[in-house]
């Protein structure tokens, strides 16, 4: 009985050491995710502030740019100078530089215009706020949702009744994540198509393989199966794939992009692993999750984030970064909630 209690005391310190890193790790990648994501919605403001400002891209015009525009460019730079310099520093700056840009940036409706800035006329702020509100009804949803599950889950009595709309919930956030897209060009469902089936077929060679992520089998509940893969499996690729491809798609280089996209979703199926087998999501041979899980999921996801970059449609998705970030702390919640 005395080894086996000291044993069992061993075992608590070694997980106890392994969540102490896994939590430091996943700062890390919440902070470079965060950064990431200031980066790109300030590039964002500058894109659309060119392509709808035709005196901002031809200065001989006006002789510069016009007041607001200096606002946001000034603000763009010095928010990029504070992230570089000085790691996760430019959260704060950044919305300060949206009140700015909102507060004083002015359109031209005109090319060439005669009279150069006394043309020029305030953007309608009826416009801003609904755009700022439709983003927010968006996030407040998500958020909603994840609430209402983790505590659901959390709590044993109602833990069959909110496992059996899992499917649903799944199905409801991409729903949502589509309502906000933007990018809905030819290439777009070729890239849905290509993630879900490339997903789901991996999965497939998995269940009756044991080839790519190791001796597994699925649970029910996922809810309807084909061949042994519950459906909602291929869509769970997709909106990852999707979240991560868009949280790093002002990455120029897509090696490294794509590499990045495939790390973020590898430390995410790491934090949810624990959390879906007490779960009766899916269940391993011998009750041990392999090395071979890890890796078999980089490498698909490498090749689906390859393609998310070639594929031509917009990238960004106001929605994409706060729904990484919801999940990461859903599923690390569950873990100290759901594990016995």
């Amino acid at each position: 009985m005395i080894p086996l209690l000291g044993f069992g005391a061993q075992s608590r310190r070694m997980h106890s050491f392994v969540l102490k890193h896994a939590i430091h790790g996943l700062r890390k990648i919440l902070n470079a995710i965060v950064d990431r994501a200031i980066l790109g919605m300030m590039d964002q403001a500058v894109e659309d502030m060119m392509m709808e400002d035709p005196c901002s891209q031809d200065l001989g015009n006006v002789g510069g740019f016009h007041p607001g525009d200096k606002v946001l460019l000034n603000c763009w730079a010095q928010v990029k100078g504070n992230i570089v310099e000085n790691h996760g520093s430019g959260l704060w700056f950044y919305y300060f530089c949206v009140e700015q840009f909102l507060a004083h940036k002015v359109r031209n409706p005109k090319w060439n215009p005669p009279h150069g800035l006394r043309t020029m006329h305030k953007i309608d702020s009826s416009e801003v706020n609904n755009r700022w509100s439709r983003v927010g009804i968006g996030k407040l949803i998500l958020v909603a949702f994840h609430v209402v599950g983790a505590i659901g889950l959390s709590l044993p009595e109602y833990r069959d009744l909110f496992l059996a709309l899992t499917p649903f919930h799944l199905l409801a956030t991409m729903g949502l994540i589509l309502v906000y897209h933007r990018g809905w060009t030819d290439s777009f469902p070729i890239f849905g198509a290509a993630a879900f089936w490339i997903g789901f077929g991996s999965e497939l060679i998995g269940i009756h393989t044991g080839y790519l992520y190791g001796d597994y089998v699925y649970g029910p509940t996922l809810g309807v199966m084909l061949w042994e893969v519950p459906l909602v499996i291929g869509v769970n690729w997709f909106v990852l794939s999707y979240l991560t491809g868009s949280v790093f798609h002002k990455i120029p280089n897509d090696w490294y992009a794509a590499f990045l996209g495939a790390t973020a979703m590898t430390a995410l199926d790491y934090i949810l692993e624990p959390v879906a087998v007490s779960l009766n999501f899916w269940a391993w041979k011998w009750d041990i999750i392999p090395v071979s899980n890890y890796l078999g999921w980089f490498g698909v996801s490498f090749l689906i984030q390859l393609i998310w970059r070639k594929a031509k449609f917009e990238k960004y998705n106001p929605l994409a970064t706060w729904l990484l970030i919801t999940w990461i702390l859903f599923f690390t919640l569950l873990n100290f909630t759901v594990i016995s």
